[in-house]
C-alpha cells in the first residue's frame, strides 16, 4: 500500500469511512490524525494532565493541516485568508474558547 496524501487521508476522515478502510489505511489516518508519537504511546487511555491552552494548539494546527490551510494565528487567518463560510464560523468559535481559556488562566 502507497502513503495516503493529506488530501486522501482529510477525504476519509471528514466522510468519515475510518471503520471502512484496510488496517494499513486506518494506521495512517489515524496517525495522520493524532500524530505518530501518540499513536506509538503505550498510555493512549491514561488520564494525563490537562493544558488546555496546548491542547487548543494542538487542535489549531491539526484544523488547519486538514483544511490545507496555512497555520497563521486564528486572529491573523480570519482577517488575511479566504474562507469558506464554515471556516469562519469555525475560526469565530475557537478564538472564543481561546480566550475564554487564556482567561481562566490568568485569573
Amino acid at each position: 500500500m502507497n502513503k495516503l496524501t493529506d488530501q486522501e487521508m482529510t477525504k476519509i476522515i471528514n466522510d468519515k469511512t475510518i471503520s471502512d478502510q484496510t488496517e494499513e489505511v486506518r494506521k495512517q489516518v489515524m496517525a495522520f490524525a493524532f500524530g505518530e508519537e501518540f499513536m506509538a504511546s503505550e498510555n493512549k487511555g491514561e488520564k494525563q494532565q490537562a493544558d488546555p491552552l496546548n491542547d487548543l494548539t494542538d487542535e489549531w494546527e491539526s484544523y488547519c493541516k486538514a483544511q490545507s490551510l496555512e497555520c497563521l494565528s486564528a486572529e491573523e487567518m480570519h482577517l488575511t485568508q479566504d474562507l469558506t463560510a464554515d471556516q469562519k464560523t469555525y475560526i469565530n468559535d475557537f478564538i472564543e474558547r481561546w480566550d475564554d481559556q487564556a482567561r481562566r488562566e490568568i485569573s
